[in-house]
């Protein structure tokens, strides 16, 4: 009996935090295609196109994006480009070949204002260029096939590349003081859950797509999620155990505007895997311990 071919998946931005991820906990499972900025620039609508018309794979991750919010606030223009024109370019191109975009997007859609979890459907009302250009990217996915998906994630950490709880770690280890944001609330996502979650899906992908929220359970400020790292370390030679309380507000270098609450609610795609959701907490305690890039 002739064993069943892996499924072909193409990884784009193949070295950000999710895309090296999901490339190293993937490469025995499916046949993988990498693609860093060097390999596929999104910025080159030929590119994009070519690329769309010529790939062969069963299924195109889109985990490439321009994330930074200053860096968009100052180039508009390049962020609609990476964030909302590419992936529409993708999303038309590969809808008239029949093969599945898995889209990549942000909590950052929201405004802040909802006093609780927001839900799929609950109405985006992004604030920053940033989130903006991302809404945009989310519309033209959806709108160019049934088949296609939109996930959003929110604070990524253990993933390929350093993150928050690195950054708290650092702090920690040279300073007598650490301070996080008080007032600032989203949920905590392992870059590890999202691509065991991922393969999950892959390799039982319904026929019809739609947007789903890709996050943790529970939700917690910056300053809650600062103080769980250090909790986490608790094995480790730290100068400072306690971290203190900032408000949004009074981080100067902050120049765009960003949702105070952008918590999501994911009971929609845990139904849809048959799973249940990990707690934010054990993960982060699992990869702070583990002593992998947090």
């Amino acid at each position: 009996m002739t064993p069943l071919k892996p499924w072909k998946v193409a990884i784009l931005g193949s070295r950000g935090r999710l895309g090296a991820t999901c490339a190293h906990e993937w490469q025995n499972r499916f046949d993988l295609q990498r693609f860093s900025r060097a390999e596929l620039d999104l910025t080159d609508p030929k590119s994009v196109q070519l690329f769309a018309q010529e790939t062969d794979a069963d299924f195109v991750l889109n985990l490439a994006g321009m994330t930074q919010l200053e860096v968009c606030e100052d180039h508009p223009a390049l962020a609609y480009r990476i964030n909302a024109a590419a992936p529409e370019q993708l999303a038309i191109g590969l809808a008239t070949r029949g093969i599945p975009l898995l889209h990549f997007s942000t909590d950052y859609v929201f405004d802040g204002t909802h006093p609780g979890l927001y839900t799929e459907t609950d109405p985006a009302n992004p604030i920053s260029v940033y989130g903006k250009s991302k809404r945009a990217g989310e519309i033209a996915v959806l709108a160019a096939s049934p088949q296609h998906w939109v996930f959003r994630v929110s604070w990524l950490f253990d993933g390929g590349t350093k993150a928050f709880p690195d950054q708290i770690l650092e702090q920690a280890q040279t300073r007598e003081w650490v301070e996080a944001i008080s007032d600032k609330i989203s949920v905590p996502t392992s870059c590890r859950d999202l691509a065991a979650w991922m393969a999950r899906l892959i390799t039982n992908l319904p026929e019809s797509g739609g947007l789903y929220h890709a996050c943790s359970l529970g939700a917690c400020t910056w300053q809650e999620y600062a103080q769980a790292v250090l909790e986490a370390a608790s094995a480790q030679p730290l100068r400072c155990r306690t971290v203190s309380p900032i408000r949004l507000a009074d981080v100067t270098f902050f120049r765009a505007a960003r949702p105070l609450n952008s918590a999501m609610d994911n009971r929609k795609f845990f139904q849809l895997l048959g799973i249940n959701p990990p707690d934010w907490r054990s993960a982060l305690t699992k990869a702070v311990r583990g002593g992998t890039n947090s």
